[in-house]
């Protein structure tokens, strides 16, 4: 296998960064076709490899490619470049409209472009949700998982209930897991002990962070404090693919007063239209908080925490990914967690769908958007013909 350095690594993430549209699906198609059969940097087997150990991890699976790639080929600094490269081009573009969003909004200002706005973001959200359903539920009882933990969104409402869900069907996979394989030895984990040191360090430092970040929040809390545990918590919980970061990031800003809901649904319909990674979105939203005084430092820093996780996991479980992936009793908690997100989205789209479907032509608009996402139509296109529908109110 090739091994490029520093800078080869660069510009090859920031190609990827400024040319991968479609998300995490398509990401990893351009990943595979550029890296491994072009580059051959890693054969179709290790690269396959990743790709099932980050559908484990929490987080952003593409950009966990990408670190773990960079990992593979220079080590701690091959993992910053190969991020730095990839999610470049889209967290910059995010900011600097995070900071002309003002301009933005006068084109925003009337009712037809708002509804508009409101019908595109429930049909992306809608047709993600549709997405994950038939991949994460499969079986009665994810189903059930699944309407549970939407219901219990949107009947019981108490701070960190999302975190809730997600801990609780967790435990909940552990448990299905050890009923029905009462017999079954799932295999251990097993690596050299410097490895497995390197490994158990790296996750502590992910939980130690997390702890610390909740702690200063509960002592000091403020906006500064707020955020910074909202965006690493975030980025601790997303299972199951970015536009999971929209439930998550909306009780922590917008259920909060923080950020306006206009401002939240046009930063979000922005990030559909960018290259790279949809947690980008934390870019913009990081310039819309009055963390410090610089928009743009605070864009940079709510990236930075979004991510700052996934390189801790990656860092602690690289080392021994093909037992992590055969491991059945983790694929059941994952299995789990999974199909508990998918119900975290419905409960965003139910009062979401309320609040935006009010006449016929919301949900004219809302169906047409849905069968064009379905059919594979860009969103560059898609989004315009429904603005231009909504521009004849």
């Amino acid at each position: 296998m090739n091994t490029p350095g520093l800078w080869l690594i660069f510009l090859t993430f920031l190609k990827l960064g400024l040319t991968s549209f479609g998300g995490p699906a398509a990401h990893l198609h351009y990943f595979r076709q550029q890296l491994v059969q072009q580059k051959k940097w890693l054969s179709d087997e290790d690269y396959n490899h990743l790709v099932a150990l980050t559908q484990l991890l929490p987080g952003p699976s593409s950009s966990q490619v990408g670190i773990a790639i960079g990992f593979i080929k220079q080590g701690y600094s091959g993992s910053i470049i190969a991020w730095i490269g990839f999610t470049l081009p889209s967290a910059i573009l995010m900011i600097c409209l995070g900071i002309l969003d003002f301009h933005f909004l006068k084109l925003l200002q009337t009712p037809q472009s708002m509804a508009a706005l409101q019908t595109i973001i429930l049909s992306v959200i809608t047709f993600a949700f549709w997405q994950m359903f038939k991949s994460f539920c499969k079986t009665t009882w994810q189903y059930g998982l699944t309407l549970f933990s939407c219901l219990f969104i949107l009947l019981l409402s108490f701070k960190m209930n999302q975190f809730f869900i997600i801990c609780i069907s967790g435990l909940i996979g552990w448990l299905i897991y050890k009923l029905q394989n009462q017999n079954y030895n799932s295999p251990k984990i097993k690596i050299d002990p410097p490895k497995s040191k390197s490994g158990l360090i790296w996750f502590a430092i992910f939980l130690t962070f997390f702890v610390m970040f909740f702690l200063l929040k509960t002592l000091y809390p403020n906006v500064f404090m707020h955020s910074m545990y909202s965006f690493y918590s975030t980025g601790s919980m997303v299972f199951g693919g970015g536009h999971v970061v929209l439930p998550l990031l909306h009780q922590e800003f917008v259920s909060t007063h923080l950020i306006q809901a206009h401002i939240f649904e046009m930063g979000y319909a922005f990030a559909q239209l960018m290259p790279g990674p949809l947690f980008t979105f934390a870019s913009y939203l990081g310039t819309q908080i009055p963390m410090t005084s610089s928009p743009i430092f605070n864009g940079l820093l709510a990236t930075l925490l979004i991510f700052l996780p996934s390189f801790f996991l990656i860092f602690a479980c690289i080392k021994y990914w093909s037992n992590i992936t055969q491991n059945l009793k983790i694929q059941y908690i994952v299995n789990a967690i999974n199909a508990a997100v998918v119900g975290l989205l419905l409960a965003t789209i139910i009062p979401m769908g309320m609040h935006s479907l009010n006449h016929f032509i919301d949900f004219a608009c809302f169906i047409l958007l849905f069968i064009l996402l379905r059919f594979n139509v860009s969103i560059f296109i898609g989004f315009p013909i429904i603005f231009f529908i909504y521009s004849f109110l």
